[in-house]
């Protein structure tokens, strides 16, 4: 849930050269940090675009490090002028934010935004189904550059009942991807 400088050095380090592009999953909402990393090697302006049921923009509550609560505000004080918005989809009726219609977008999607129904992940949940998501994914994006996507929620390794939801999930998720979304990632 936090990182300390130390641990972001070391992240950095493990990411090495790895770009924005492409798909990355990023295990459990825990780390949704990490999103934050592939967001620095962005050079260029853009938009972010995130699915979360919570809204990641509030204080860490501890001084000095990076939360899994604090990376938007993070990333919107220290990106200066090439995040140029957010637009946060907590839900098909809680929609906030803009996105440029100029400018690519990168994609930052926690799971938590899904329904019980669809999957179960270690923080308090939505209200989405996966097609709903799916959906918005596509009408948000059309005609849309996509830098990047990142994935993360789902349970914790330990709770083995749930993994088979994560893996239909994160497939589903993936297939929708290389299928709609692909020409622009």
């Amino acid at each position: 849930m936090y990182v300390d400088g130390e641990g972001e050095r070391a992240i950095r380090e493990k990411l090495g050269t790895a770009g924005a592009e492409g798909i990355h999953f990023l295990d459990n909402g825990n780390y949704h940090y990490v999103t934050r990393f592939f967001l620095e090697r962005v050079v260029s302006p853009f938009s972010l675009l995130v699915f979360d049921n919570h809204t990641d923009d509030q204080e860490p509550a501890f001084e000095g490090v990076r939360s899994c609560g604090s990376w938007i505000r993070d990333a919107k004080e220290e990106m200066g002028d090439r995040l140029k918005n957010v637009l946060l989809v907590r839900g098909t009726d809680r929609i906030s934010g803009e996105l440029s219609e100029d400018i690519p977008v990168y994609i930052s999607i926690d799971l938590d935004v899904l329904s019980e129904e669809e999957l179960k992940v270690n923080w308090d949940q939505g209200s989405m189904h996966l097609e709903e998501l799916e959906g918005l994914l596509k009408q948000l994006t059309r005609g849309k550059k996509i830098l990047g996507i990142d994935i993360c929620g789902g349970c914790l390794p330990e709770e083995t009942k749930y993994l088979e939801d994560n893996t239909r999930v994160f497939q589903s998720l993936y297939e929708f991807i290389e299928d709609e979304l692909c020409g622009e990632v």
